[in-house]
């Protein structure tokens, strides 16, 4: 797969309109003069860099013989004759290709020109940077299951975390990787610690917050545990897209990825 701007295949229109007008209007047995002859190469130069740059390297090379032709003083048949074969080349060549076009909001997505999930997540969690940026790719180009895929390796980061901050020594492993478990230990957790500190742990409503969203996420991933084992539609991950957004900034706003605490 490649990637191109689809300026390309515009600019690619635009020049063949030019070199076409060059020779327009010319008698077949006619020779070009040297003003065309001279003005050509440039056109031809530029059209032969925007043909590779959509990999129609066969139609590039067809520029080669345009270029010969133009120097070696052909006359308007010989010239009119590559420039048939030039776009007879460029139609077969890009009748083997698919093209995906991306929407404004797509481009987003598959581009990141800034952090999907926002610069605390950045800063904070950049062993989740990839996932983060696997994900937005995913969900531009409508791959909504691999989408899912990678936010959940997105919230296993967010988990563990979660897991070294309230000192839990549980792997995601497993029978641990079940959502239940997972909930059940953060809840206990939390419990245990508002019963040692009472109304001094300062953090205990910021963990029942971390609880509540997880929960949330929960009932939106339909799976009992941290696996992809369904089809999940665009609509669907979507939203756990949204949903797992919020839950990082939620989390990077209170701890990074080891679990340190912000002041």
């Amino acid at each position: 797969m490649y990637k191109f701007d689809a300026h390309e295949l515009v600019q690619i229109s635009h020049l063949m309109g030019q070199i076409e007008g060059l020779v327009r209007n010319t008698n077949d047995d006619i020779f070009l003069p040297d003003e065309l002859i001279n003005a050509a190469p440039a056109n031809l130069n530029s059209l032969k860099s925007s043909l590779i740059n959509v990999h129609l390297d066969v139609s590039a090379g067809f520029v080669d013989l345009m270029l010969e032709a133009f120097s070696k003083k052909k006359n308007f048949l010989e010239i009119a004759k590559t420039i048939s074969q030039l776009q007879s080349s460029i139609v077969i060549e890009l009748k083997q290709r698919n093209f995906i076009g991306l929407t404004s909001i797509e481009h987003e997505l598959y581009n990141q020109t800034k952090p999907h999930m926002g610069q605390e997540v950045a800063d904070k969690f950049p062993s989740a940077l990839y996932e983060i940026d696997e994900a937005g790719k995913c969900l531009a180009l409508g791959r909504a299951t691999a989408t899912v895929f990678h936010l959940m390796r997105i919230l296993e980061i967010s988990i563990c975390a979660i897991h070294h901050c309230l000192s839990i020594n549980v792997p995601l492993v497993g029978n641990n990787r079940n959502w239940g478990s997972i909930l059940k230990r953060i809840r206990e957790e939390i419990r245990e610690k508002d019963k040692q500190n009472s109304y001094q742990w300062k953090d205990k409503d910021n963990f029942q917050d971390i609880y509540a969203r997880l929960d949330a996420i929960k009932d939106a991933w339909r799976n009992k545990t941290m696996h992809v084992e369904i089809k999940y539609t665009e609509a669907e991950a979507q939203y756990l897209f949204d949903t797992t957004n919020a839950f990082m900034q939620k989390i990077a706003s209170k701890m990074d990825e080891n679990g340190v605490l912000t002041p």
